[in-house]
């Protein structure tokens, strides 16, 4: 069985006021997908999204392409940023997985909220 610490499940303002706008959205976007796959997976379905998990964190996979379909308002270069800034701000955790060659290239995500904390995938 999978556990998460610091499961935000709901929408945080408190990290909008601190973070920004864009960034809690994306952040917690990320969360509820990944906590959706952890459910999944603690009831033995196989479907949902791919995970890895790591000592300390449940990571979950996106292409690019799923994120801008997922996220529509913004294009692939608004969300390179906004990772960019979550990473930066220790938000987020990324990984880099191999990728079956005949699949999109992936980035692996896990949410650390609040900063510093863990997201223990015990």
């Amino acid at each position: 069985m999978i556990i998460r610490k610091n499961d935000v499940r709901m929408f945080d303002a408190q990290c909008a006021v601190d973070h920004g706008l864009a960034e809690a959205v994306f952040m917690m976007h990320l969360d509820q997908e990944i906590g959706k796959a952890v459910q999944l997976h603690n009831a033995g379905m196989e479907k949902g999204r791919e995970m890895a998990v790591a000592p300390e964190y449940v990571f979950g996979a996106w292409s690019y392409d799923e994120l801008c379909r997922e996220l529509p308002w913004w294009d692939e270069a608004q969300i390179r940023q906004i990772e960019a800034r979550c990473v930066q701000k220790g938000l987020l955790r990324m990984a880099y997985y191999d990728a079956p060659p005949d699949s999109p290239a992936k980035q692996w995500y896990a949410v650390i909220y609040p900063p510093g904390g863990d997201n223990d995938g015990s």
